[in-house]
C-alpha cells in the first residue's frame, strides 16, 4: 500500500477514536481535528480543546467558526456579540463587541458595529473609521467598502482609493486591473483608482494574457490594458487568447484573430475550438482539421483514447489529450498497439528508419 495512503489512513483513524473517546467522556459534541484542535460542546456552550484533552478557549462560546486557525484567530459569539480568540484562547482586542465580523484576510477582518462596517488589524486596532454600509475584507492591500449607496476601494490605512461611486466592483483584481460598474455599464480601474477601460461596455471579461473581451451593441470584440480596442468590436462570440489567437464567431462562422485584430485564420468553420499548448481543431462540412500555431493545417487521422494521429502528405504524427506534440507529422506510417491493458496510438518505431 502507498506509503502516504497508509499515513493519511492513521490520522483518521486517530481523529476518529480521540473524537469519539472525548465525545464519550466529556462533551456533547467533538469536532474534527485541525491543527490538532477541535471545537467542542458541551451544555449548549462552545469551546476549542487540543489532542491532549487540554481546554485551549473556555467553554462558554454561543458559536465559534473554526477553521483550525488558519487565518491567526477564530471567529466566536457571546450574548450575540462577535470577536476572535487567538490559538491561546485570549479574546483579541476590544473583545467580544462586534456585531457581525468576517474572516481575517491578508491581516485585516471586517467588523460590523453600531449598523456600520470598518476593519481591524492583527493587532485588533480599528484602523480608519467604522463607517460603511458594508465592507469586504482586504486582499492584496486593498478592500472593497459601500457608502451612500456607492462602492470603492480603501488601502490598509483606511484611506479612499480614487472615488466611492460605483455600483459593482469584481472579486479580485486579475493582471492589476478589476471590473467596476456604473448602471449597467462596465469598465476597469487598476490599484490606484484610476479609470484605465472606461466605463462604457455592456459587459466585460477578465483580462487574459494582456487582453480582455468586451461587449458593446450586442457585438464583441477585445481591448488591451491601455483601454485600446484591438480591431474591431464586431463578433457574435469572443474568447481569451491563447497561442497568440483568439476564437471569434462571426456570422454563425468560426475563425481566429491575431493580437492586432487581423483574422488570420478564415472565420468560415461550423465549429472551432480555442487554441491549447500550440494546437486547436477546426470543423466543417464533416471534417475535422487540426491546426498548429504556424497556421499549418492537418488531416485529424484517427484518434485512441488519449491520442490524436494527425496526416498531411501522408505523413503522420501525434498529439496527446492536451495537444502536447509527441511526434513530428515527418513518418509513413504507425500502427496501433495495446499496453498496461490501454488501447493507445503511437508511431511504429520501425518508422523512424523511413523517414525522408
Amino acid at each position: 500500500m502507498n506509503k502516504k495512503l497508509i499515513y493519511i489512513t492513521l490520522l483518521l483513524c486517530i481523529n476518529f477514536i480521540l473524537g469519539d473517546y472525548y465525545k464519550g467522556i466529556y462533551y456533547d459534541y467533538v469536532g474534527p481535528f485541525l491543527n490538532n484542535l477541535a471545537k467542542v460542546k458541551k451544555n449548549g456552550k462552545w469551546g476549542i480543546i487540543n489532542k491532549d484533552g487540554k481546554v485551549i478557549s473556555s467553554i462558554m462560546y454561543d458559536n465559534i467558526t473554526f477553521r483550525g486557525f488558519n487565518s491567526m484567530y477564530e471567529q466566536v459569539s457571546y450574548r450575540g456579540k462577535w470577536g476572535f480568540i487567538d490559538r491561546k484562547g485570549k479574546p483579541l482586542g476590544a473583545g467580544i463587541v462586534y456585531s457581525r465580523v468576517k474572516p481575517f484576510r491578508d491581516g485585516y477582518a471586517a467588523v460590523k458595529k453600531n449598523n456600520r462596517w470598518g476593519f481591524i488589524n492583527a493587532q485588533g486596532e480599528v484602523v480608519g473609521d467604522i463607517i460603511f454600509q458594508d465592507a469586504i475584507s482586504l486582499l492584496n492591500g486593498l478592500a472593497q467598502v459601500k457608502k451612500n449607496g456607492k462602492w470603492g476601494l480603501i488601502d490598509e490605512n483606511g484611506d479612499i482609493i480614487g472615488t466611492l461611486n460605483y455600483d459593482y466592483i469584481g472579486p479580485k483584481f486579475i493582471e492589476g486591473l478589476v471590473e467596476v460598474k456604473r448602471g449597467k455599464k462596465s469598465g476597469f480601474i487598476n490599484k490606484r483608482g484610476k479609470v484605465i477601460v472606461p466605463v462604457i461596455y455592456e459587459a466585460v471579461k477578465p483580462f487574459s494574457g494582456g487582453f480582455a473581451v468586451v461587449k458593446r451593441e450586442n457585438k464583441f470584440g477585445f481591448i488591451d490594458k491601455k483601454g485600446n480596442v484591438i480591431g474591431d468590436i464586431i463578433y457574435e462570440e469572443a474568447f481569451n487568447f491563447d497561442s497568440g489567437y483568439a476564437l471569434v464567431k462571426k456570422d454563425e462562422k468560426y475563425g481566429f484573430i491575431d493580437k492586432e485584430g487581423k483574422e488570420i485564420i478564415s472565420i468560415i468553420y461550423t465549429k472551432a475550438e480555442s487554441f491549447k499548448n500550440g494546437f486547436t481543431r477546426v470543423y466543417k462540412d464533416k471534417q475535422v482539421f487540426i491546426v498548429d500555431v504556424n497556421r499549418n493545417f492537418y488531416n485529424f487521422d484517427s484518434q485512441f483514447k488519449d491520442v490524436t494521429v494527425l496526416e498531411k502528405n501522408q505523413r503522420y504524427g501525434a498529439i496527446d489529450s492536451k495537444n502536447n506534440l509527441l511526434y513530428e507529422v515527418t513518418f509513413r506510417r504507425y500502427q496501433i498497439y495495446a499496453r498496461l491493458e490501454k488501447r493507445r496510438a503511437a508511431i511504429d518505431k520501425r518508422a523512424v528508419l523511413l523517414k525522408q
